[in-house]
């Protein structure tokens, strides 16, 4: 649960530094991951 959680605090870091460097109004993350999270999709 703990790596869960790292992961996703990883992921919101890169969406807020994406949607200030882009000045972007959102940020988008999708997981496709049937099983355990093994990547991450990010869309402005």
């Amino acid at each position: 649960m703990i790596k869960l959680v790292t992961k996703f605090l990883l992921a919101k870091k890169v969406m807020n530094i994406l949607k200030e460097v882009y000045n972007a109004k959102s940020v988008y993350l999708c997981t496709m991951c049937k099983e355990k999270i093994n990547h991450f999709n990010i869309q402005l």
